[in-house]
């Protein structure tokens, strides 16, 4: 009998530098990859909030005309025109020309290597596709937030390269208050009750101010108050700058960094952990639907490619009770389906 059979693999591999091991599931001998679905956190990024002074924020580059995926707009296809966006560079958070929680030419660039990776992959490895994929095969959701869209466009262009002037692929989106792939605590009231738990639960509140005790002589610095938030941009700030490799004060010390790197993980994991099948049934969902669209005929897609957020990772890690590591770093989780003949079943 000829069935479907399904597998997956949670990839959770890291380095000094905070990157991912780019590596592909192995193929199943006697069978034959149909369909495939990619889940990608985005790329290396700037801090969310720029707490420090600019001397103390380096350099930081998020475009340029070899970038992977540029802020260029095109008109329209009848009257084709290009257009350059460009960051001033005496408002920008992060010069020359990067904004909070932007993708950096970095973050473009390991997208772009593991697209190449899956390219490989999918021509010569496995066969799901041609070097001339017909592109309608091809479907792409990311969260509505630049970091996420560009990190799907450099993957794309990496495992999908173009080959003929003016192709397009189509990125399905939500909302940054309505999305699938980030459900927000305003859209999904069960994961805002969560979030609220959470918040509440006393271990928690002592944990807070036990983290935030050992990295006050930062705070003092920057005249910031004690509230989980700052807590949380500080962590933020000093695990992802030291990610970037990017130069901190010299009185931040190495425990700081371990500081910050536990709370930032903390706060990602204890969250969902509460309840991991509510902050997972969203993503998992839609995966469902797109899948089993293409596999019954609804949809011709043979790839599926999710471009979201450590948070989305984080929430099928709580799921299947993985444990994270001290860095969050750009991982991915891929869902392959394949069919060939299982027997009887």
């Amino acid at each position: 009998m000829n069935n479907y059979f399904s597998f997956f693999c949670l990839i959770q591999c890291y380095d000094e530098n905070c990157v991912g091991k780019r590596e592909t599931p192995k193929p199943i001998e006697g069978m034959k990859l149909i369909y495939a679905t990619v889940i990608l956190r985005h790329g290396a990024r700037t801090p969310q909030s720029a707490l420090f002074p600019v001397p103390m924020r380096g350099h930081s580059v998020c475009d340029s005309d070899e970038a992977y995926s540029p802020r260029m707009y095109s008109s329209n296809f009848s009257q084709y025109r290009r257009f350059k966006k460009i960051t001033d560079p005496y408002l920008t958070e992060f010069l020359p020309n990067c904004q909070s929680g932007d993708l950096l030419l970095q973050g473009m660039k390991q997208h772009h290597l593991l697209g190449e990776m899956y390219h490989k992959y999918f021509t010569e490895t496995t066969g799901l596709f041609t070097n001339n994929p017909d592109l309608t095969t091809i479907y792409a959701r990311s969260t509505n937030y630049e970091r996420t869209f560009r990190s799907a466009q450099s993957f794309l262009d990496g495992a999908f390269p173009p080959v003929q002037p003016n192709e397009y692929i189509s990125i399905v989106h939500g909302t940054e208050e309505k999305d699938v792939l980030r459900p927000s605590t305003s859209y999904c009231a069960a994961i805002k009750e969560l979030s609220t738990q959470l918040k509440n639960q006393t271990k928690y509140q002592n944990y807070t101010k036990v983290m935030w005790d050992k990295v006050k002589h930062i705070s003092d610095e920057l005249n910031l108050g004690f509230t989980k938030s700052n807590l949380t941009l500080l962590c933020d700030y000093l695990t992802i700058s030291d990610c970037d490799e990017q130069a901190l004060p010299s009185f931040i010390t190495e425990d700081d960094k371990k500081t910050c790197q536990k709370v930032y993980m903390n706060h990602l994991y204890n969250v969902y952990a509460l309840n991991s099948t509510i902050a997972v049934s969203y993503v998992m969902r839609e995966l469902l639907r797109v899948a089993n669209g293409s596999l019954n005929g609804t949809y011709k897609y043979k790839f599926n490619l999710m471009s979201a957020h450590d948070s989305t990772i984080t929430s099928f890690f709580a799921l299947f009770k993985l444990k994270i590591r001290r860095r969050m770093v750009p991982n991915w989780i891929c869902f392959t389906y394949i069919n060939g003949n299982m027997g009887k079943g």
